[in-house]
């Protein structure tokens, strides 16, 4: 025997497919809005780097403006008139990934998995 289904419970179940189908599972890839980075921002950004790379950094609202992906290299220390001693770059350099996730950006450090929520920063989904 043949039991038909009640229309209110296929437009259900059609919109959580719908909505399984769209929403992101995850963090995904993201980019900050260049017009939004502001000096709380930057801050925030250059605490979580220090933290995760042991050194202080100095960033721009150029970080993150265009792609998910910044890399850091530690500068060579300064002689006494202000130049670089060896003018070489030592080590690697830190990588660090910016995604928006539950609608929160974060950047984490890629060669620790440290990750930092940016709460002062706006970040979109990369497209």
């Amino acid at each position: 025997m043949l039991h038909a289904i009640p229309s209110t419970m296929l437009i259900c179940a059609s919109l959580l497919l719908a909505a399984c189908q769209t929403a992101p599972s995850g963090p995904v890839p993201a980019h900050l809005v260049a017009s939004r980075t502001n000096a709380a921002c930057i801050a925030q950004m250059q605490q979580a780097a220090g933290r995760a790379g042991g050194y202080p950094v100095a960033l721009t609202p150029a970080a993150f403006a265009a792609e998910d992906l910044l890399s850091i290299v530690a500068a060579d220390p300064l002689d006494a008139a202000g130049l670089p001693r060896s003018g070489r770059v030592r080590g690697r350099p830190d990588s660090y990934r910016l995604s928006l996730n539950s609608g929160r950006c974060v950047m984490t450090h890629e060669q620790g998995g440290h990750s930092a929520v940016l709460d002062a920063c706006t970040c979109v989904a990369m497209r």
